[in-house]
């Protein structure tokens, strides 16, 4: 019978140490809506950050659109665990990873910002071919799905 018991014990701390989201996942579920605190509904919701965050009513969705960090950071408080956002919705966003002249691998140093959206090349000899026509180029970029950073805003010296 201790031989039993000890295999037993055993083999739950080998499942529990082997699969670390089992471990990991001591969040509660969401059920109640982070502005209100009145239970949610599944109808509405919002994609945040990779995650879905129910809300009771959409007047709750404006409030949470304008302050989403500070409700990000109230249900990482309270060790709320948000369901995943379908993937379609990843897949919306996908980021530049090819250069759109040679369609090599970028090389996040090769760069132009144009009109506010900084372009990826994978050479320092491509943005010249950009700058030929950097209009046609985001637009072949953008009609392929791809959403392109934000050139970060230039600050005077």
């Amino acid at each position: 019978m201790k031989a039993l018991s000890c295999i037993l014990l055993i083999f739950a701390v080998a499942v529990l140490t082997a699969s670390p989201t089992l471990a990991a996942d001591k969040g509660k579920a969401q059920t109640v809506c982070p502005m209100s605190g009145k239970p949610i509904n599944k109808e509405v919701h919002v994609d945040q950050d990779g995650k879905r965050v129910y809300f009771c009513c959409q007047d709750c969705v404006k409030e949470f659109k304008a302050d989403p960090a500070k409700a990000m950071a109230k249900l990482k408080d309270e060790e709320i665990m948000l369901a995943d956002a379908p993937h379609e919705m990843h897949e919306m966003h996908k980021m530049q990873s090819v250069c759109p002249v040679s369609g090599k691998p970028i090389d996040k140093a090769n760069f132009v910002d144009y009109k506010d959206k900084r372009v990826y090349f994978c050479c320092p000899h491509c943005p010249d071919a950009f700058k030929k026509d950097p209009e046609a180029m985001i637009k072949k970029i953008e009609a392929g799905g791809i959403t392109l950073e934000k050139a970060p805003k230039k600050t005077k010296s």
